[in-house]
């Protein structure tokens, strides 16, 4: 690729989402999911980064019509720009729902994920995608936003069929079950339960309550038909957290997959701009009302 066409590719891809993301609309717009248009990198390094964080190499693996660019998902999802990663094809997440299960049955590779793998067995996983990312965070809390939405929602709660994700990060002073002592912190908030079908939803309709009682059912939304996305039903937008180490190196692993078969989607949304590090707000007040400060002159405070 010549030196003009990868700065028009960068100029393009920033102008897009600039637009998305900082230029109002004047009516509600409906959503649209874009696939092969950015690679997994430009993805990550133009889409998800937030400040805080210095990106050190991204890899992924599976199809890469599994992961695309969404944008106008406010009134969907609560999330109005990011990435979308699926079981099945991204193109396909922007289709309104039908209240059925009307997901792509194509076949989204054979990767592998054992970590993914353990919060299901003795279920299998299929149709994977999972985005690696090797960063350094510059504060002591790296975080990103989230929504998770299926099509197995609701009429395979309670069943085999429990379409599962995690985010494993491991690092120093990470010490957790997973690989490298890594720790999934995709996590229903106040609890230790992963997100998955099984822990966030309202039971199953076609089962008595008392055999298939909610799980976490006020993070629960269910997708009207006729409404987008496609999923059935979705959480509310929640946050992963994980506390870190400045200025130390850390890998985290977004992994998505079908469980048990690998017929109806599932589906994550990274919200844009949210993968970052807290900062500190420094608040200062001088007789200069400038936030000058001069040893010796007058008293100031600084507020952390």
């Amino acid at each position: 690729m010549t030196l003009n066409r990868m700065i028009l590719r960068y100029i393009t891809l920033s102008l897009i989402v600039f637009a998305a993301v900082f230029v109002p609309s004047k009516m509600t717009a409906q959503m649209q999911v874009s696939s092969g248009v950015f690679s997994p990198q430009d993805l990550i390094q133009n889409v998800f980064l937030s400040s805080g964080v210095e990106v050190l190499e991204v890899n992924y693996f599976g199809s890469t019509e599994a992961i695309g660019y969404f944008s106008a998902g406010q009134n969907n999802i609560g999330i109005e720009t990011g990435i979308v990663m699926s079981t099945g094809k991204a193109l396909d997440v922007d289709n309104t729902n039908d209240s059925g299960s009307n997901s792509s049955t194509t076949s989204m590779g054979q990767f592998s994920d054992p970590d993914l793998a353990s919060l299901v067995a003795p279920l299998s996983i299929g149709d994977l995608c999972i985005f690696e990312i090797k960063f350094i965070p510059y504060a002591d809390t790296v975080e990103f936003n989230y929504v998770f939405g299926s099509e197995e929602y609701e009429e395979y709660v309670c069943t085999p069929f429990n379409d599962v994700f995690g985010f494993f990060i491991s690092g120093p002073g990470i010490n957790g079950p997973f690989s490298n002592n890594g720790e999934n912190i995709a996590i229903v908030p106040g609890t230790n339960d992963f997100v998955a079908i099984g822990t966030v939803n309202n039971g199953n309709p076609n089962q008595s309550p008392a055999a298939c009682p909610p799980q976490n059912n006020q993070y629960f939304n269910v997708n009207p038909a006729g409404n987008q996305p496609m999923f059935d039903g979705f959480t509310d937008v929640f946050t992963a957290r994980s506390i870190v180490m400045a200025c130390d190196t850390y890998t985290i692993r977004l992994s998505l997959a079908d469980a048990s078969d690998f017929i109806f989607d599932s589906g994550v949304f990274l919200q844009a701009k949210s993968f970052g590090t807290t900062t500190i707000d420094v608040e200062v007040t001088t007789v200069s009302s400038n936030e000058t400060i001069a040893e010796g002159c007058a008293n100031g405070e600084g507020s952390f």
